[in-house]
């Protein structure tokens, strides 16, 4: 029996939340999302998430290097954003 990898993704735009939980939900990882690192911190800390992916402009606030603090082990990877895919839905 294999493990699904757990990711978090943190974004303010539930849009771009949906196109990146799409993609990870298709190659095997079990997503969860947050509009902001704020509320992060306690479910990285709780779950220790294999990856998490950061939104670019929290990265840019340091958020990365808090994360890491709660869970050493994580992978925290910045992303840019679209909420222009072709699969994309109307979450808003």
């Amino acid at each position: 029996m294999s493990t699904l990898l757990r990711a978090l993704v943190i974004d303010s735009d539930p849009r771009v939340l949906a196109n990146i939980v799409h993609v990870l939900a298709h190659t095997g990882f079990h997503v969860a999302t947050r509009l902001g690192p704020d509320d992060s911190l306690n479910y990285v800390r709780r779950s220790r998430p294999d990856v998490v992916l950061l939104g670019l402009p929290f990265w840019e606030q340091g958020w990365g290097s808090d994360i890491l603090a709660a869970s050493p082990d994580t992978v925290v990877i910045p992303v840019v954003g679209s909420s222009d895919a072709p699969w994309q839905r109307d979450v808003a």
